[in-house]
């Protein structure tokens, strides 16, 4: 079954999922996450937390990251 890695930065488990994109949407993702330095699971979990949350979502998560 799919794999309970705990995210040490975010403190849940992480859930599998399949995502399709087309090739070129593909690359970008590649390109982008290897620029940066980090997985394409990584910088989709940065995508969902700053470009999906409210302004309040983001100040709740910044204050539980912060303690």
């Amino acid at each position: 079954m799919g794999r309970k890695t705990t995210h040490g930065l975010y403190g849940q488990n992480k859930k599998d999922f399949t995502v399709s994109l087309t090739p070129e949407g593909a690359e970008i993702l590649d390109s982008r996450a290897k620029a940066l330095g980090i997985s394409r699971s990584e910088l989709i979990e940065r995508i969902a937390r700053t470009h999906l949350m409210s302004p309040s979502e983001k100040r709740i998560l910044g204050e539980q990251l912060a303690s």
